[in-house]
């Protein structure tokens, strides 16, 4: 599934899980901008291709999100998946 989104939030998201792993991924919110518009509301990001140290990089741009796995939680779904930033205009 491929979406056309703006990042409105883009925050660093580390946790360790059970085994003491330490996990490091990049949390997107972002807001649908496909013309069918098939996310109403803002939604959650989790993006497997961006470095974690440049978090907060992508706010207020525009990118393509290619989604790869739907994640179940409480409140809604979290999505995963891959962020290609448009490029910048010149």
């Amino acid at each position: 599934m491929k979406f056309n989104v703006q990042i409105r939030a883009d925050v660093p998201n580390t946790f360790a899980k059970k085994n003491g792993e330490k996990v490091q991924e990049r949390l997107l919110t972002c807001i649908d901008l496909t013309p069918d518009a098939m996310v109403a509301d803002s939604f959650e990001v989790l993006a497997s291709n961006l470095p974690f140290n440049e978090a907060g990089s992508l706010v207020g741009k525009t990118a393509e999100l290619h989604v790869t796995h739907m994640v179940a939680r409480n409140v809604g779904v979290r999505l995963q998946g891959k962020v290609f930033p448009a490029a910048a205009a010149k």
